[in-house]
């Protein structure tokens, strides 16, 4: 499932899309993720983790 929010946290839109499965490459330095060759801060927040760049924004909750 993928929702996409605005920048005051409002939900635009929630739709369910299929994602390839694979393998990607990833580092990891100081609160920086590279993957793909798209680097994205990291933020943790009680049980979520928080991957921002220019472009995304993913929220990871564990459940």
């Amino acid at each position: 499932m993928v929702t996409e929010i605005d920048e005051e946290g409002k939900i635009l839109h929630t739709s369910t899309r299929i994602s390839p499965c694979g393998n990607y490459t990833y580092t990891i330095k100081n609160d920086q993720i590279t993957i793909d060759n798209q680097t994205f801060k990291m933020t943790s927040k009680d049980q979520s983790i928080l991957l921002e760049n220019e472009k995304w924004r993913l929220v990871l909750i564990n459940k």
